[in-house]
């Protein structure tokens, strides 16, 4: 697979170019709206002093007026800054998504990006790790890649629950001496895992479900309450990589199976791919050589709403940076294939 230093080089020759042009006509838009507000300011500045001229005189409702006028300006000042701030943050969100796909299709001319789709709810239910029956399903960001003839997927996923809220507001009557209690009733989210799901194949079948499951004192502190919402079957079983053990613990049917699945092999690139994504992760390996990874929070989200400075110009190390997460996410499939 190409990797940053193919992709700097191709910035320099052509990309630069292609990137700067996109940008320039996103800059237009937003500098054509500036002009606009600046102008609505300035109008409102002029009358404001019209208004002090024409009615100059030291009554109190001309100074009245003069607050009423100060108080509408700083207030539509506040507005438009806002209302720039938002688009700003907008131009670098539409830009990183540019750059998302530009990356994308630099990698492999076969890939499938849908901002606003999430995986079937059907196809993330037989992955059989949380149950979708207590939890609230959402998803974004759906990806399908194809590298050297090897598919897979990731999308962002959203996996809460809800608990009912009561507000109270209370009112004192002193006419009728009664103290009126309204309560209003609303659901709160309680987010249960917020990350990336990943879907691959590896060539290497298996014969039963067997889940790895984080296992260390953090998790469990701060996720104590994730486990009644996960829905796996098995043993717990005990490997003979003591280390392994202390990382994950290991749940199937088949004790002989999944020992067979998790050879030493596969065990040292799981230990790669902790290294190189170092979020907790949650594996689920499928009867079919079909492989779940849940990696909590990481998303494509977090990532193409990251800032990029686009007033000054995409900078080569932003740009280098961007490319190491994309690369990361799709060297998944490259480490975890065992042959």
């Amino acid at each position: 697979m190409k990797n940053k230093k193919d992709f700097l080089l191709y910035y320099q020759k052509e990309y630069k170019m292609i990137l700067d042009r996109k940008v320039d006509e996103l800059k237009k838009e937003y500098y054509k709206k500036l002009k606009v507000i600046i102008l609505e300011q300035v109008m409102y500045f002029i009358v404001f002093v019209l208004l002090i001229i024409l009615f100059g005189d030291n009554s109190i409702l001309t100074l009245l007026l003069i607050f009423l006028l100060m108080i509408l300006f700083g207030f539509t000042l506040f507005i438009n800054y806002k209302l720039l701030d938002n688009q700003k943050k907008d131009i670098s969100y539409q830009i990183n998504i540019v750059i998302y796909q530009d990356i994308l299709s630099f990698l492999t001319n076969d890939y499938l990006y849908e901002e606003n789709t999430q995986l079937a709810i059907e196809d993330f239910n037989k992955m059989g790790l949380f149950n979708l029956d207590i939890l609230n399903y959402e998803g974004c960001n759906f990806t399908g890649v194809n590298i050297d003839n090897k598919r897979f997927l990731y999308c962002d996923v959203l996996l809460y629950t809800t608990r009912e809220k009561i507000l109270q507001d209370k009112y004192y009557d002193e006419s009728d001496d009664i103290l009126y209690i309204t309560n209003y009733h609303y659901d709160e989210e309680i987010p249960i895992f917020k990350g990336l799901y990943y879907e691959m194949n590896i060539s290497k079948k298996n014969k039963d479900y067997v889940y790895l499951i984080p296992n260390n004192f953090n998790d469990k502190f701060i996720n104590k309450n994730i486990y009644h919402y996960i829905s796996f079957k098995g043993n717990k079983i005990e490997l003979e990589n003591i280390a392994f053990n202390e990382k994950y613990q290991v749940y199937s049917f088949n004790e002989l199976k999944s020992r067979y699945l998790l050879s030493l092999t596969l065990m040292e690139k799981i230990n790669e791919l902790d290294k190189l994504v170092s979020n907790k992760k949650y594996y689920v390996f499928k009867k079919d050589g079909r492989v779940g990874i849940f990696i909590n929070d990481f998303t494509i989200d977090n990532l193409l709403k990251k800032e990029n400075n686009w007033q000054k110009g995409i900078s080569e190390k932003y740009l280098g940076d961007f490319f190491n997460k994309i690369s990361y996410l799709l060297r998944i499939n490259e480490i975890l294939d065992e042959k």
